[in-house]
């Protein structure tokens, strides 16, 4: 085969160079992509101090419980301070929240995915969480009204007067967010309605031991259902509110993105 000439070999080089700097040119990009979408150890180090602050405003509002649930039937001053406390608390969990969002160790790779696991679980706790606050708040009058001690009630008037102001209370709470909590005045309303007819049918027998001792043994007997029916609602209650904390559980999230935060961070 006859020699390459000056002039190929000259474009034999051309297009060498051309090649390598392409390369080179790919090369660049691919660093600058893996900078800007790959997160490094420092970015997964800055996401779990972010992962921390949100957990320890999470501690935070979770030390409320007791002191919300102590002074709901206490004074409305300590009752509304820390209703107020934990709906701030609230405000700074999401705030918190959005700013791990930002970081790029939550924004790409593995943390993007845990992530939004995490926080979609986390707000619609939250969300629960203020609702049940705000439906506390909106029925706690009706029910410290219900729940005050029928003992001072000297007679059958005296314990009607007692019952109605439960029922009226009831009534005048209007719509509140929690399923659990409408339902439950909703059905106490119902119960003390029953009672408050059944102590004016009590009230009109003058002789219980006598001639009207059956009918008087049949209001008795119904009013111990409507007692037993009080109890199971707010037993059913209890167990409603327990079942949607359970199903609103963040443990799962928490503990998945924990560990990814762990791993990366070695």
């Amino acid at each position: 085969a006859p020699p390459a000439s000056g002039g190929n070999k000259k474009k034999l080089i051309i297009i060498i160079a051309s090649i390598v700097g392409a390369l080179v040119v790919i090369g660049v990009a691919i660093a600058i992509v893996f900078a800007l979408f790959v997160p490094t150890k420092k970015d997964y180090e800055a996401a779990s101090t972010q992962f921390d602050s949100i957990k320890s405003e999470a501690q935070a509002l979770s030390s409320l419980g007791p002191d919300i649930e102590y002074s709901f039937l206490g004074s409305y001053d300590s009752f509304n301070e820390h209703e107020r406390s934990a709906k701030a608390s609230i405000t700074k969990i999401r705030e918190e929240s959005k700013k791990l969002s930002e970081l790029k160790a939550m924004r790409y790779g593995e943390g993007a995915d845990k992530y939004k696991a995490f926080d979609t679980k986390l707000q619609a706790y939250l969300t629960y969480l203020s609702n049940y606050l705000t439906s506390l708040s909106n029925s706690r009058g009706a029910i410290k009204t219900c729940s005050a001690s029928s003992a001072d009630a000297s007679s059958s008037t005296a314990l009607k007067n007692f019952v109605d102001s439960c029922v009226s209370a009831l009534k005048s709470v209007g719509d509140i967010p929690n399923e659990p909590t409408k339902q439950l005045l909703s059905k106490l309303q119902t119960e003390f309605e029953k009672y408050s007819s059944l102590i004016s049918q009590l009230a009109a027998i003058t002789d219980p031991y006598g001639k009207q001792y059956t009918q008087f043994l049949s209001i008795r007997d119904k009013i111990q259902t409507v007692d037993d029916n009080i109890v199971k609602i707010q037993d059913d209650y209890t167990a409603s509110v327990d079942k949607q904390v359970e199903e609103l559980s963040l443990k799962d999230a928490v503990s998945n993105l924990t560990t990814l935060l762990q791993e990366k961070t070695r």
